[in-house]
């Protein structure tokens, strides 16, 4: 990878929150006044490669927070998938 993982993970969030139409601007840093910051946290990221295939793991909390009253989430979850080839 040409740029550690989670800046990865961030600019993949951002490009998929972009497309989604889901809210007017989606970036990548807090420039200016934002209404949301979505705020994360990997806990396993791992690709093990085996004879002809490869499996990945990966286990990411997310928080949605809105600014106007950051005690307040509006989604925290952790996701874990995992991915044989």
């Amino acid at each position: 990878w040409e740029d550690n993982l989670p800046a990865l993970v961030k600019r993949h969030l951002t490009e998929v929150l972009r497309a989604s139409g889901l809210a007017t601007t989606a970036v990548d840093r807090r420039k200016g006044s934002v209404q949301y910051v979505l705020e994360s946290r990997i806990h396993r990221f791992d690709r093990l490669l085996s004879g002809g295939g490869a499996t990945a793991h990966i286990d990411i909390e997310l928080w949605l927070i809105d600014t106007t009253d950051p005690n307040r989430f509006l989604l925290h979850q952790q996701y874990v998938a995992m991915h044989w080839e």
